[in-house]
């Protein structure tokens, strides 16, 4: 893995970007040029996103960056910032906000002066300084009479208890300090360099968010499943048009020379029914008439008519009509909302994507969960406009709910699906599976069930090294001084290197157990 390398940001990258970006470098610090007002990074959650993902990747991000505004959010999010490829990178400072407390101290005099008298009267006809230089000589010459005069001296007792009690907080407050300071406080650090040997490792398993606990032995884990649901609505012009004018009405009659028989017409203004004709010779002597009022079935001045004859629908041939002039008829043309306008904006409902859920869905996450991306699903609710077809609007607006929905993996679920692989793959009777590799894990969806269940492979580096029980080590370190638990844990086999911390600085020899703690180091120099 090469030290460094420098990435430039495009203006119109989005985290999405950047983090393939990020995670696609082999270099271990990653410097991100930024362009000016470039606005995704100012986003505190895009800000979390892109260190959290730097430190899974243990790497380090250095932005690139003049712009003040980004300073805080960088500061909050623990990111690296310099102003130029040559400056030195560091974490931005915020400065706390302070309240600070005023108090008025407020003394009295000592002197009880007579607020009726004089200056001259309270001096006694002499100046004030000389009143106050003889007052003080008459009260040292009492006093020393009084001393002189007395033979026997009364101890003030509550002077006496109070130092009394003081000495004794002193001495618990020492006692209480010595015993923090060398056995509440002292801290051991050890770090080991173990000689490791790299184990390629696959694994196929499943993922089930339904299950309570995972069924490790059936390479099964019980998956989180996480949904935001949102209500999005799409506004959209009518563009129908109806006429909602006055409809033209008339008169018309009706003759039968279809039958001798009445017929029935179907309603118009009212039902009607038509008297049977008069036959003689073979043909309609005399045909049945009645009279019937009609209104157009549409609005609109076109449909103000003069006298003609008319065919009455559902009726033969001989059941005809003559009106008179239809007239009353007007236009108003209004908007409508038409089919093809709520379809039309449906589809564009449907089309739309928030490119900022999979970042809110990643913060409902423990910050080790390991969220399977090609599990991301959307569902939607039945698009409900909120006028009908053919009602008059001029706009509309159409709804629906969407339903975003991830799963992840517990990181010590994915770590004992490892271990067990890794298990199977070498001798743990000699060695023991120092890191499962779970950091770097790469996951692929093999096939989706029902129910989220996911069928996936997963692909990683593990690391084995020499067996070291590091409870009986610590206990073994316990009240050894520096040099020798150096030796103690270098004498280990298998071991390759040591770092010991010791804290605080008075602290000479490794504590109890509970406060030391020993990590083995996997790191490139060490690989086999």
């Amino acid at each position: 893995m090469s030290n460094k390398e420098v990435i430039y940001v495009d203006g119109d990258d989005d985290i999405t970007t950047i983090i393939d970006k990020t995670t696609s470098s082999e270099a271990s610090i990653i410097a991100l040029v930024l362009p000016k007002k470039y606005a995704t990074l100012k986003s505190s959650v895009n800000m979390k996103l892109l260190k959290r993902t730097a430190d899974k990747s243990r790497k380090k991000i250095v932005l690139i960056t003049g712009e003040d505004t980004l300073l805080p959010l960088a500061a909050n999010a623990g990111v690296f910032v310099a102003s130029s490829l040559k400056s030195r990178p560091e974490v931005p400072k915020v400065k706390p906000v302070e309240m600070i407390a005023k108090e008025t101290v407020v003394e009295e005099s000592d002197t009880d002066l007579d607020p009726d008298s004089t200056l001259e009267e309270l001096a006694g006809g002499v100046t004030v300084s000389e009143k106050i230089t003889k007052t003080s000589s008459e009260k040292s010459t009492k006093i020393k009479q009084i001393k002189e005069s007395s033979k026997i001296r009364v101890p003030n007792f509550d002077k006496f208890r109070l130092r009394a009690v003081l000495i004794g907080l002193g001495v618990i407050a020492l006692i209480v300090g010595w015993y923090v300071a060398f056995f509440v406080v002292p801290k051991a650090n050890v770090v080991i360099q173990a000689q490791t040997s790299r184990v390629a490792t696959e694994v196929d398993f499943t993922v089930n968010p339904t299950l309570s606990e995972d069924v490790i032995d059936k390479d099964t884990v019980a998956g989180l499943s996480k949904e935001i649901s949102k209500t999005v609505t799409e506004r959209f012009d009518a563009t129908g048009e109806k006429d909602v004018g006055e409809k033209a009405k008339g008169t018309i009659t009706v003759q039968n020379c279809d039958s001798s028989e009445t017929v029935s017409l179907p309603a118009s203004n009212s039902a009607a029914t038509v008297p049977g004709g008069s036959f003689s010779g073979g043909g309609c002597s005399s045909p049945g008439e009645v009279d019937v009022s009609v209104t157009a079935t549409q609005s609109g001045d076109t449909r103000n008519l003069s006298s003609r004859s008319y065919s009455v629908a559902g009726q033969s041939s001989f059941i005809t009509g003559f009106g008179g002039n239809m007239s009353g008829g007007t236009s108003e043309i209004v908007k409508v909302v038409s089919s093809a306008d709520i379809e039309k904006a449906t589809k564009l409902l449907l089309s739309k994507t928030d490119d900022n859920i999979r970042t809110e869905l990643a913060l409902l996450f423990a910050e080790d969960d390991i969220i399977i991306d090609d599990s991301f699903k959307v569902a939607n609710t039945n698009p409900q406009p909120s006028v009908k077809a053919g009602d008059e609007a001029s706009e509309a607006s159409i709804s629906t709910q969407f339903t975003y929905s991830i799963t992840a993996i517990p990181n010590k679920s994915m770590v004992a699906i490892l271990e067990k692989k890794q298990a199977e793959l070498v001798d743990t009777t000699t060695q023991s599976i120092l890191d499962s590799g779970v950091d770097n894990v790469k996951i692929e969806v093999i096939e989706k069930h029902d129910a989220g269940v996911l069928a996936l492979k997963a692909n990683t580096d593990g690391y084995v090294g020499p067996e070291i029980d590091i409870a009986q080590l610590s206990v073994e370190l316990e009240g050894k001084r520096f040099s020798e638990a150096v030796d103690l844990i270098k004498g280990r086999p298998g071991v390759k290197d040591v770092d010991l911390d010791l804290s605080p600085f008075w602290v000479f020899s490794v504590p109890s157990p509970n406060k030391t703690t020993i990590n083995i180091e996997v790191s490139d120099d060490t690989l086999q």
